[in-house]
């Protein structure tokens, strides 16, 4: 982001408790727009069904969340140089609040300087103790930020006793904590297991999102497993495993192989682990369940992605790989502002490489009927070759999210 301004993450079936009067607004984005006016404004809760916006002020900025079912919780984030950041209330371990953060396309918050430091104090002046991305997990008493490449070089550690003082933090005592102890290798088979779980923090082979109370209905064989991070594993471990249904109440957890393409429905106490594939620095999704660009665009990101976008044939090909059994496909490129001038997910990205087709003999873009929106679509109705076709923005189609994942650049998440 180059503009210091505030923004939004948007949590689904959560909400804040708080007794403020509701406004009747138009939609989501225009509940944003109403706590971005009000300085005092830290989240706001808002219900599509009923246009319901309850903004929520300084005396519960930092309160816990509640499952709403129906209800999004709109979390306002504070703005310092090219950073937003973001207080979660919710008490949880280092490696939970980091893989929540991920989840949204970001990272727990790293420190460069006094005065972000002093900046970070102001933020989190109501709570007694807040989780930052540094650790010495990998050697002790060499502290790095999120990765092992990056080393911490602001400190300000406290006195009272005097810190670090490693107490309750090494890794044999965390295992103890839970009646467990440090992994053992029996044999070949075990350890290349451990590598595998190993790689998946380190490597771009995949990534999972979490969809709340959805579903991919079907009749998969169901594997009791211990918790929602144990049925990711189970995908993980399968190359053809593209979604996981998991059930905390039963502990279920179906994977599924096929059914990749189908639409996730509404299913109470579910939880939709949607499967990703990586290419280079990125990670794409792709939502079978059709809907306008705009709407695509707004469900990308309120995971911290963005509908995709393609820098070259190679990328192109990888992603025409994706996009099969569908008659067309969103992609992040419109040419909404100024006809002919084509443009990806923000009016500065110009894009520069092309893979326009032909539909029914008549070369693409065409803007016919005002199509103004960038897809994947078939050349011609008997062909199976995907090249770019321009549509009707309110057309309903599948899409494909992005997520940049940059482990070259400090520059996180999103370019």
């Amino acid at each position: 982001m180059s503009a210091n301004v505030d923004g939004f993450i948007t949590e689904r079936d959560k909400g804040i408790s708080i007794n403020n009067q509701a406004t009747i607004v138009g939609s989501k984005l225009a509940c944003s727009a109403l706590c971005l006016k009000e300085t005092d404004c830290c989240f706001a809760n808002y219900r599509d069904k009923t246009k319901e916006c309850i903004l929520g002020t300084l005396d519960k900025c930092h309160a816990a969340t509640q499952t709403a079912i129906g209800w999004l919780l709109l979390r306002k984030g504070k703005a310092y140089n090219n950073k937003v950041f973001f207080s979660i209330a919710d008490a949880l371990p280092w490696l939970d609040a980091q893989a929540y953060c991920n989840s949204f396309g970001m990272r727990l918050a790293t420190i460069s300087s006094a005065k972000e430091n002093e900046f970070l104090k102001y933020v989190n002046s109501r709570m007694t103790g807040t989780w930052l991305g540094g650790s010495d997990l990998v050697t002790k008493k060499d502290w790095k930020w999120d990765k092992p490449s990056r080393k911490i070089t602001y400190f300000d550690w406290g006195q009272h006793p005097k810190q670090p003082d490693g107490l309750s933090s090494d890794s044999r005592g965390y295992c103890d904590g839970f009646g467990m102890r440090l992994a053992t290798v029996s044999n070949t088979e075990e350890n290349e297991f451990l590598k595998y779980l190993t790689t998946l923090c380190t490597t771009n082979t995949g990534d999972i999102i979490i969809e709340r109370n959805s579903v991919i209905p079907g009749k998969g064989v169901s594997t009791i497993v211990r918790s929602e991070l144990a049925c990711t594993f189970l995908c993980l471990k399968d190359k053809d495993c593209c979604f996981a249904n998991y059930r905390d109440s039963t502990k279920e957890c179906m994977v599924g192989m096929s059914m990749c393409h189908a639409e996730t429905i509404s299913e109470n106490g579910w939880t939709f682990l949607r499967r990703g594939s990586a290419y280079k620095n990125k990670v794409f999704y792709y939502f079978w369940n059709a809907v306008p660009w705009n709407d695509a665009q707004g469900y990308c990101g309120s995971f911290g992605m963005r509908l995709a976008t393609v820098s070259n044939s190679d990328e192109n090909k990888f992603l025409k790989s994706l996009t099969t059994q569908s008659s067309g496909v969103w992609l992040g490129g419109s040419d909404l502002l100024q006809e002919d001038k084509w443009k990806w997910d923000k009016p500065t990205r110009s894009i520069t490489y092309y893979d326009w087709g032909y539909y029914n003999g008549i070369p693409q873009p065409n803007d016919l009927f005002n199509q103004d929106c960038l897809t994947y679509g078939l050349s011609d109705p008997f062909e199976t070759q995907y090249t770019w076709d321009d549509q009707t923005c309110s057309n309903d189609y599948p899409f494909l999210c992005e997520r940049i994942v940059r482990v070259d650049s400090e520059n996180w998440p999103i370019e």
